[in-house]
């Protein structure tokens, strides 16, 4: 009997001894932009694109939030789109009609299959919304 309490006694030292899932991530994906700033008209579509290195090469299937990261107030989200089989990811957005500029975070959060592993990392793009009628830089 006693050797049966050491036994799981060592046994559940060992389990709480295991490193926490942050400990654990390694698959760290990362977008990089076809463009860092963009200049538009109010009502005009922006298309944010690029690609999503994994270990210096391009990934598929990785799961991309763009976001908008106000300087005020709460962020919100603009949509999401996977990666092709070249990593490239492109997706069209409508921002406010008011005039500003506007910070989009675009954040890869890897692969369904490394969820668990992942560390998101992210890039920004800046778009500058004119008056409507204004013409693109």
């Amino acid at each position: 009997m006693h050797r049966m309490r050491v036994r799981f006694l060592m046994l559940a030292a060992a389990l709480f001894a295991l490193p926490g899932p942050a400990a654990l991530a390694t698959h760290t994906s990362a977008p990089v932009l076809a463009l860092e700033r963009v200049a538009v008209a109010g009502g005009e579509p922006v298309q944010v694109a690029g690609r999503i290195y994994y270990d210096g090469a391009p990934a598929a299937s990785v799961l991309v939030e763009i976001r908008d990261r106000p300087a005020a107030g709460k962020p919100f989200s603009a949509g999401f789109v996977r990666s092709d089989d070249a990593g490239d990811f492109r997706l069209t957005l409508k921002l406010p009609r008011a005039p500003g500029t506007y910070v989009l975070e675009v954040v890869s959060h890897c692969q369904d299959v490394l969820r668990h592993l992942c560390t998101f990392r992210s890039a920004t793009m800046t778009a500058i919304v004119g008056a409507a009628g204004t013409k693109r830089e």
